[in-house]
Formats: structure tokens, sequence, C-alpha cells
């Protein structure tokens, strides 16, 4: 989601962890997906130009849950 909490479509989610990394990006309802992974502790960096990154470490994924992630993204600064 952007700072108005609109969703922000082909964002570059990448994971890092057990089997990783592997990338994903958002569609456009701002939802991205990783399917099939081995349950551990992974890292997660979301991306997209124009926008500062955001990172998250020690994201928790367990077997037959999903695991959901709301970010904001905020505008990068300009230079």
């Amino acid at each position: 989601m952007d700072e108005q909490e609109r969703p922000l479509p082909r964002v570059v989610a990448t994971l890092g962890g057990p089997g990783a990394p592997t990338t994903a990006e958002t569609d456009a309802r701002g939802e991205f997906h990783f399917l099939n992974l081995a349950p551990g502790t992974y890292s997660l960096l979301l991306s997209r130009s124009g926008f500062a990154e955001v990172r998250y470490e020690s994201v928790l994924i367990s077997v037959g849950k999903d695991t959901q992630i709301r970010a904001t993204m905020e505008l990068a600064a300009v230079s």
C-alpha cells in the first residue's frame, strides 16, 4: 500500500530463507503469494521504483497457515 492506503501494483517481493531467494510481484490489488514454502524463518524485501524499500526480518512461516504482511511504502527521497 502507499501512504494513502491504496494498493501498489508491480512491487517486487524478494523472499530470502530456506530454498530462497525467490521473487514475486504484486498484482493490481497489491497482493503477492509464495506457494509451497518450507516451514522456517524468512526475510522479505519489498521494492518499487520511486518508493523506499521495506525490509522484514524473521518472517515465520508455519505449516498449514497463511502468513499475511501489510506494508506501507513511502515515497523515496528525491536527490
